[in-house]
């Protein structure tokens, strides 16, 4: 007797999508391009920054992410509130801190 294995959802790909993050100090909020695919139990995060940038990550419960960035020494979460366009959270990379805004564009 075969027992039936549940489909995976295929991953969701967002493209354009908009990074605003915020500092720890006294520069101001900066805006960039990247691109968000979200699945079942991940998240990748890309941008540019001389060079692809990728924080990847798990899902710890539903809409709540813990991310890293080996490359940049970066760790990160987001949370997203469901059916909501935006992922929020906090950014640690090399030695600073702030926090980021992700407007989901599907593309």
């Amino acid at each position: 007797m075969m027992t039936k294995q549940p489909i995976a959802a295929s991953p969701v790909l967002y493209l354009d999508c908009r990074m605003e993050t915020f500092h720890g100090d006294t520069r101001p909020s900066e805006m960039w391009p990247c691109s968000v695919r979200i699945g079942d139990q991940s998240i990748v995060v890309e941008y540019e920054d001389d060079g692809v940038v990728a924080y990847r990550g798990k899902a710890e419960a539903p809409g709540h992410y813990h991310l890293d960035c080996v490359a940049a020494d970066g760790r990160a979460s987001l949370h997203r509130v469901p059916g909501s366009p935006i992922l929020e959270g906090f950014w640690n990379e090399g030695g600073y801190r702030g926090m980021w805004r992700i407007y989901l564009s599907e593309s």
